[in-house]
């Protein structure tokens, strides 16, 4: 064992100048790896994998779909799956839905773009989208305007709103989603109703460069650091460039692309008291004798909110 890692084993051979053996043959025996122990919840990962299964079947979405549930305490993953998923037996057969697009496009085995078709089917099928696919996180982003509205002070729980259906800002209108408009709302109401205006109008309070420097804390700027491969990366403008327009559709979460796991992170931050943690997949190692060799800490990475 290689600082606790495993090795394989080997012979061990001497040989003179022609090749002869002159030593008796060694075996170096193979040493076991650790075992790890997950985070993964089966029972919550079965329920995880039945929802994405039925949401993809009922919404009928193109690129599939993705899920996570996690400890917001302590970053624990407890399940994470996508749909359409894959055998891990027989990891180069293309799943019926991939299948079926292979099928659609009526190219056969030797035709000309049949194995760079099929190369991408397996690339996407294989693609673990709650770590590797970003998207605009619409409206779910608004939990994290409010949250950087109320710690500054930019607004407080008692303030009430007025929602017209669209607000002007710099001689863009920029509508609700219900364009004949809330009416008045509370400042819970906002964040319920989902209403543009009332999160454009925090946002312009907060400021860009606050809102930017709250951006960066909640880990969107970044990789969480989560213990597997293939984290993808957002793409956020660029500070210099973050206008008033900008920031007013960043505010309900529209021109820009996160992950999945960025944004679950960011609101557990929200949901745990303020702090912002790795999350993490690996709860332990234990070797052959079930003596454990590693246990995972939880990571605080930074304190956001209060």
């Amino acid at each position: 064992m290689l600082n606790g890692k495993m090795m394989n084993g080997y012979p061990l051979v001497y040989l003179d100048n022609a090749a002869t053996t002159f030593k008796p043959q060694s075996v170096i025996d193979a040493v076991d790896g650790y075992n790890l122990n997950t985070t993964i919840n089966i029972k919550i990962q079965e329920i995880l994998e039945e929802q994405l299964e039925a949401t993809y079947k009922e919404s009928g979405a193109q690129a599939g779909v993705a899920g996570m549930v996690m400890n917001v305490k302590t970053g624990a993953v407890y399940a994470m799956a996508t749909y359409p998923d894959f055998d891990l037996n027989d990891a180069w057969t293309l799943s019926s839905e991939y299948l079926a697009q292979m099928q659609a496009s009526g190219l056969s085995e030797g035709d000309e773009g049949y194995s760079s078709l099929r190369a991408s089917l397996l690339n996407q099928m294989w693609q673990n989208k709650a770590l590797t696919f970003t998207y605009m996180p619409g409206s779910t982003f608004k939990i994290i305007p409010t949250a950087m509205a109320l710690e500054p002070g930019a607004s407080n729980l008692n303030e009430t709103f007025v929602c017209r259906g669209s607000l002007n800002l710099y001689g863009s209108v920029i509508h609700c989603h219900k364009v004949t408009g809330h009416g008045k709302l509370t400042f819970a109401g906002g964040l319920q109703q989902s209403c543009n205006p009332c999160m454009m109008t925090l946002a312009e309070r907060i400021g860009r460069p606050t809102f930017y420097s709250y951006v960066r804390n909640f880990g969107y700027l970044e990789k969480t650091g989560i213990d597997l491969p293939g984290e993808g990366r957002s793409s956020f403008w660029d500070e210099n460039a973050f206008g008033p327009v900008d920031l007013a559709v960043a505010s309900f979460g529209q021109n820009f692309k996160i992950s999945m796991i960025q944004h679950l992170t960011a609101i557990s931050a929200v949901a745990n008291g303020g702090t912002l943690v790795e999350p993490y997949m690996v709860e332990s190692m234990t070797d052959s004798d079930g003596n454990t060799v590693w246990q995972h800490e939880t990571k605080a990475i930074r304190q956001v909110v209060s």
